[in-house]
């Protein structure tokens, strides 16, 4: 991978609190295979399953005889959910065709932000999306958060995140969180 990769280890002890608040919203993404260890994630950082979304890539890989075109968003939560509930609703399909290797469709960020509070924070980005703040060895410099974000009150609850997750075996997913305080997904 053209990447750096974390361990499925490193991403199970991921420090989720410093980024995430008692009321969070989580968008993780994860291709097929991984689902299963998502699901164990979710469990260990405090998370609780909701719902499923997919992007349609328009273009895939042949894997076992089927023909892969779809990556997985897994929406979880904890405390009180935090997306819109009212009015334009997010949708459980996305179709954008694939573009750079990694790169998360436009059609979901420009959603999300339509459909959660901000502030919002693209972790593990690689670059700036117009209403998330960024955090990784890859995100944009000038934008880049310091280790441990903070928010507008100077605490490190957040509102919105949309993480990038990779193991070692393949790529692994994204989140993006929303609590009720504050704080600024391929």
């Amino acid at each position: 991978m053209p990447y750096e990769m974390m361990s499925k280890e490193e991403l199970i002890n991921f420090p989720i609190n410093n980024f995430a608040d008692k009321q969070c919203d989580l968008f993780l993404w994860t291709i097929t295979s991984k689902i299963p260890f998502c699901f164990e994630l979710l469990k260990k950082w405090g998370f609780r399953y909701m719902d499923f979304f997919a992007w349609d890539k328009e273009i895939g890989v042949p894997v076992n005889g089927i023909y892969r075109r779809v990556e997985w968003i897994i929406y979880a939560y904890r405390g009180k959910m935090g997306i819109n509930k009212k009015g334009k609703f997010i949708p459980s399909m996305f179709r954008e065709k694939r573009g750079k290797h990694s790169r998360k469709p436009d059609i979901f960020y420009s959603t999300i932000k339509e459909n959660t509070q901000s502030p919002r924070i693209d972790i593990f980005s690689r670059r700036k999306i117009d209403g998330f703040d960024s955090w990784g060895n890859e995100a944009p410099s000038e934008e880049q958060l310091i280790a441990t974000p903070l928010n507008s009150k100077g605490s490190q609850e957040a509102n919105s995140l949309n993480i990038s997750l990779k193991d070692n075996s393949n790529e692994l997913s994204q989140i993006s969180s929303n609590d009720e305080t504050s704080l600024n997904n391929n």
